[in-house]
Protein backbone atom coordinates (compact mmCIF):
# COMPACT_ATOMS: atom_id res chain seq x y z
CA UNK A 1 0.00 0.00 0.00
CA UNK A 2 1.08 3.54 -0.49
CA UNK A 3 2.20 5.08 3.18
CA UNK A 4 0.83 8.45 2.05
CA UNK A 5 -2.95 7.22 1.84
CA UNK A 6 -5.55 5.62 5.22
CA UNK A 7 -6.95 2.19 3.96
CA UNK A 8 -10.71 1.20 5.42
CA UNK A 9 -11.59 -2.42 5.33
CA UNK A 10 -14.11 -4.98 6.40
CA UNK A 11 -13.38 -8.99 7.36
CA UNK A 12 -15.87 -11.68 6.81
CA UNK A 13 -16.06 -13.81 9.65
CA UNK A 14 -15.94 -17.60 8.05
CA UNK A 15 -18.03 -19.33 11.11
CA UNK A 16 -21.63 -16.99 10.86
CA UNK A 17 -20.73 -15.18 7.42
CA UNK A 18 -20.86 -11.77 9.15
CA UNK A 19 -18.82 -8.92 8.24
CA UNK A 20 -16.92 -7.08 10.90
CA UNK A 21 -16.71 -3.09 11.53
CA UNK A 22 -14.99 -0.91 9.43
CA UNK A 23 -11.33 -0.77 10.64
CA UNK A 24 -8.97 1.62 9.55
CA UNK A 25 -5.26 0.82 8.55
CA UNK A 26 -2.53 3.78 8.32
CA UNK A 27 0.59 2.63 6.91
CA UNK A 28 2.39 5.70 8.54
CA UNK A 29 1.60 4.91 11.90
CA UNK A 30 1.99 1.10 11.26
CA UNK A 31 6.19 2.44 10.20
CA UNK A 32 6.34 4.76 13.25
CA UNK A 33 7.25 1.69 15.07
CA UNK A 34 10.43 0.82 13.28
CA UNK A 35 11.86 4.25 14.29
CA UNK A 36 14.14 2.90 16.39
CA UNK A 37 16.10 -0.81 15.95
CA UNK A 38 14.93 -3.54 17.66
CA UNK A 39 16.84 -6.30 18.90
CA UNK A 40 15.51 -9.30 19.99
CA UNK A 41 15.50 -11.69 22.02
CA UNK A 42 17.80 -11.12 25.17
CA UNK A 43 17.89 -14.76 26.13
CA UNK A 44 18.71 -16.65 22.85
CA UNK A 45 19.60 -20.05 21.46
CA UNK A 46 20.35 -20.16 18.07
CA UNK A 47 19.22 -17.17 16.95
CA UNK A 48 18.15 -13.51 16.94
CA UNK A 49 16.07 -10.66 14.98
CA UNK A 50 17.09 -7.36 13.96
CA UNK A 51 14.27 -5.25 13.41
CA UNK A 52 14.21 -1.51 11.77
CA UNK A 53 12.23 0.24 10.03
CA UNK A 54 14.36 -0.18 6.28
CA UNK A 55 17.41 -2.88 6.83
CA UNK A 56 19.24 -1.23 3.77
CA UNK A 57 22.96 -0.49 4.41
CA UNK A 58 22.82 -1.37 7.75
CA UNK A 59 25.55 -2.55 9.63
CA UNK A 60 25.25 -5.27 12.15
CA UNK A 61 28.30 -6.60 14.41
CA UNK A 62 28.13 -9.23 17.69
CA UNK A 63 31.05 -8.87 20.36
CA UNK A 64 31.92 -11.19 23.10
CA UNK A 65 32.79 -9.57 26.44
CA UNK A 66 36.67 -10.16 25.75
CA UNK A 67 35.50 -7.59 22.15
CA UNK A 68 36.14 -10.22 19.94
CA UNK A 69 33.36 -9.50 16.69
CA UNK A 70 32.32 -12.62 16.34
CA UNK A 71 29.64 -11.47 13.68
CA UNK A 72 29.41 -8.86 11.43
CA UNK A 73 27.31 -8.21 8.27
CA UNK A 74 26.35 -5.07 6.41
CA UNK A 75 22.97 -5.24 4.79
CA UNK A 76 23.60 -4.02 1.32
CA UNK A 77 20.66 -5.03 -0.78
CA UNK A 78 18.83 -6.23 1.81
CA UNK A 79 14.83 -5.76 1.46
CA UNK A 80 12.75 -6.14 4.74
CA UNK A 81 12.34 -4.70 8.41
CA UNK A 82 13.75 -7.41 10.51
CA UNK A 83 16.77 -10.06 9.70
CA UNK A 84 17.23 -13.43 11.35
CA UNK A 85 21.24 -13.98 12.34
CA UNK A 86 22.06 -17.44 13.62
CA UNK A 87 23.96 -17.64 16.64
CA UNK A 88 23.61 -20.99 16.58
CA UNK A 89 27.67 -21.29 16.70
CA UNK A 90 28.49 -19.59 19.51
CA UNK A 91 29.21 -20.85 22.67
CA UNK A 92 27.28 -20.05 26.06
CA UNK A 93 27.90 -16.75 27.15
CA UNK A 94 27.25 -12.84 27.58
CA UNK A 95 27.03 -10.73 23.67
CA UNK A 96 27.20 -7.53 22.92
CA UNK A 97 25.50 -6.21 19.53
CA UNK A 98 25.95 -3.26 17.73
CA UNK A 99 23.75 -1.80 15.19
CA UNK A 100 24.88 1.13 12.74
CA UNK A 101 22.07 2.68 11.03
CA UNK A 102 22.22 4.29 7.30
CA UNK A 103 22.18 7.89 10.00
CA UNK A 104 25.40 6.80 11.21
CA UNK A 105 22.93 6.40 14.90
CA UNK A 106 24.46 3.64 17.05
CA UNK A 107 22.81 1.23 19.02
CA UNK A 108 23.97 -1.39 21.89
CA UNK A 109 22.21 -4.18 22.87
CA UNK A 110 23.20 -7.09 25.16
CA UNK A 111 22.14 -10.52 25.05
CA UNK A 112 22.46 -14.18 26.41
CA UNK A 113 23.57 -17.38 24.15
CA UNK A 114 22.64 -20.38 25.74
CA UNK A 115 24.25 -22.07 22.65
CA UNK A 116 26.61 -24.80 22.31
CA UNK A 117 29.35 -25.21 25.56
CA UNK A 118 32.88 -25.85 24.86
Amino acid sequence: PETDKTYKFRVKESKNETWSEEVYFDPQKFLAQYNEVSFFPTLADNRVFVQYKNLTDVEIAIFSLDKKCVFYEKLTDFQGTRKEIDVSHLSRGVYIAKVKTPEDDLYYFRFVCEGVMQ
